[in-house]
């Protein structure tokens, strides 16, 4: 049985940390997920040229 003593007591977090914690981890999420993004545009703006020259005849020069 739970005497309310020790471990088992919980006590309220101070105010703001919670949604202080909330906003941080979705902070790092957000900017984890725009460096995965941003990582791969090289790669994105090759595709689309490679795409651009095997669809569209070359310009003429």
């Amino acid at each position: 049985m739970n005497s309310g003593r020790g471990r088992d007591l919980e006590l309220p977090a101070p105010a703001g940390t919670l949604r202080n914690n909330s906003v941080r981890g979705t902070r790092d999420r957000v900017h984890s997920l725009l460096e995965a993004v941003l990582s791969q545009l090289p790669t994105v703006g090759a595709a689309q040229e490679q795409l651009a020259a095997s669809t569209c005849p070359a310009p003429a020069r």
